[in-house]
Formats: structure tokens, sequence, C-alpha cells
């Protein structure tokens, strides 16, 4: 379930974020290493400023929350939301 929807964040990720930046993702969903791949994502996505949709930003808090993240790795995704 929860790597179904981590595919779902890569897919939607893929229309405007740079490929390797997925591909890392997904290469930790199938090496059961979710909780690693999303914090990476969070961490990349924030350094490197990609802009995401409010869906975006809500499935990475839906799933930060299955993972036990920690919610400042989260969080930090929250000054990227698209206004508009």
């Amino acid at each position: 379930m929860i790597n179904d929807r981590l595919r779902e964040l890569a897919d939607m990720l893929a229309e405007h974020v740079p490929a390797p930046v997925v591909e890392d993702l997904l290469t930790y969903v199938r090496v059961d290493e979710a909780e690693i791949g999303l914090q990476s994502l969070c961490d990349v996505l924030s350094d490197e400023e990609e802009p995401l949709t409010p869906a975006e930003i809500e499935l990475i808090h839906e799933l930060g929350e299955a993972l036990g993240l920690s919610a400042n790795r989260i969080e930090q995704v929250d000054e990227l939301r698209i206004e508009g």
C-alpha cells in the first residue's frame, strides 16, 4: 500500500521534477527503504527548491505520517507550494 502511494507520488513528480530525483525515490522503494527514500526526496526537493502542487505536498505529508517520519523532515516541503 505505502509503496503504491510512493509510486503514485513519483508519477506526479515525474511531470516536473528532474528524472534522477524521481528514480532515486523509486530505487529506495524497490529495496524496501521507503522511509529513507521519502526523507531523501524531501531533502532534495527542499535543497533544489522544486515547486510542488498542493496535492503533491498533501501526499508527502500523508506518506510521512504513515512511515512515522519526523514532522520536521516533511514540513520542509511546505514552503515549496505552488499557489494557484
